[in-house]
C-alpha cells in the first residue's frame, strides 16, 4: 500500500501557498515526478495530450482527472 504524502496543486515555488485549499495527497513517485510542475503540467506531460509515463493511451478517465485538476488549479489560484 503506497503511502500518501501532502503535494502543492500550485507548487510553492511557483507562488503557491502552504495552506490547506493547495494541498492534496499524492503517491511519493507522483510527487516526485510532478516536481514544480502544476498539475495541468504534470498530467500533460511528454505529448500534451494526457497521461504518458506509462505510454499508455489517455483513457476518458484520464480526461476525467484532467478536467477536475483543471477546475481545482483554477479554483487555487484565482482565490
Amino acid at each position: 500500500m503506497a503511502v500518501a504524502e501532502v503535494d502543492h496543486i500550485r507548487p510553492l515555488a511557483r507562488g503557491g501557498l502552504h495552506e490547506w485549499p493547495n494541498l492534496a495527497p499524492a503517491c511519493a513517485w507522483c510527487n516526485r515526478s510532478k516536481g514544480d510542475r502544476d498539475v495541468i503540467e504534470w498530467l500533460s506531460r511528454s505529448t500534451g495530450e494526457g497521461l504518458t509515463g506509462d505510454n499508455r493511451a489517455i483513457t476518458e478517465g484520464d480526461r476525467g482527472r484532467l478536467e477536475n485538476a483543471s477546475q481545482l488549479l483554477h479554483e487555487v489560484t484565482s482565490s
